[in-house]
C-alpha cells in the first residue's frame, strides 16, 4: 500500500478526532503550496456602469450618499494566507507549526487562512494587522457610554506539528478567525474594563 497523500491523512484524522474531541474543527484553512496562494477576492459592482458597460453620470450629491449607504464593519478586518512558527493546541500548549513541510521530494511552505483586525491606519489596499500591544475602538460605538475594542477570536483547524518525540504530524491548532468588538459600560470612576482585564 502506497504512501496517502496529504488530504488522505487529514480526513483520517478528521474523523478520529470528530469522534474523540468535542471542538467546532474547520477543515479547509491550510494549504500546501511553493508560492502563496492568491487570494479571490469579491469586487462590489461599478455603481457608475449600466448593463452595456458604458459609463453613466450619477451627480456629485447622488454619488455621496449611494458610497455612504454601503454597510461598514464596526471592526474592520481582512483575511489572507499566512505561515506561522507556533500555536495553541486544545490544551493550552503552544505547538511548533511547520513553516515549510516536504512532500514527494520537494520543500513546500504550510499556508494557514487567517482574519485579522485592521490596524488604525491600515487600507483596504494596504492591509496591515494590529500589533498585540495596538487597540483600535469599534466604530459606530457611543463613546460616551461604552469603551470598545475590536479584537481578534480564533477558531481551531488542522496544521502539521512537529510533535515532542521529533516526529512531524497533524495536530489541532488555533488560528485567527475574525474580528470582532467587544463592549463594556464605562464607570463613573474612569476606569477601562479592558485594561483591567490585561
Amino acid at each position: 500500500m502506497g504512501k496517502r497523500s496529504l488530504d488522505e491523512q487529514l480526513a483520517s484524522v478528521f474523523e478520529r478526532d470528530l469522534v474523540n474531541m468535542e471542538l467546532p474543527v474547520r477543515k479547509g484553512l491550510v494549504r500546501f503550496a511553493v508560492d502563496k496562494p492568491q487570494l479571490k477576492r469579491s469586487y462590489a459592482p461599478n455603481m457608475n456602469s449600466n448593463q452595456s458597460g458604458q459609463t453613466s453620470y450619477l451627480f456629485g450629491s447622488m454619488r455621496k450618499r449611494a458610497e455612504n449607504s454601503k454597510p461598514r464593519e464596526v471592526c474592520p478586518s481582512f483575511s489572507d494566507w499566512v505561515t506561522r512558527t507556533e500555536a495553541e493546541d486544545p490544551y493550552g500548549n503552544r505547538v511548533t507549526v511547520l513553516e515549510h513541510v516536504p512532500i514527494n521530494g520537494t520543500l513546500v511552505r504550510q499556508y494557514f487562512y487567517e482574519t485579522f483586525c485592521h490596524a488604525a491606519d491600515s487600507t483596504e489596499e494596504n492591509p496591515r494587522a494590529l500589533d498585540k500591544n495596538q487597540h483600535r475602538e469599534c466604530l459606530a460605538i457611543d463613546k460616551g457610554q461604552w469603551n470598545s475594542r475590536c479584537r481578534e477570536s480564533y477558531i481551531w483547524t488542522y496544521g502539521k506539528v512537529l510533535k515532542d518525540d521529533g516526529k512531524i504530524g497533524w495536530s489541532v491548532i488555533a488560528i485567527r478567525g475574525s474580528c470582532s468588538c467587544g463592549v463594556s459600560r464605562k464607570s463613573h470612576r474612569g476606569g477601562n474594563y479592558f485594561d483591567e482585564l490585561e
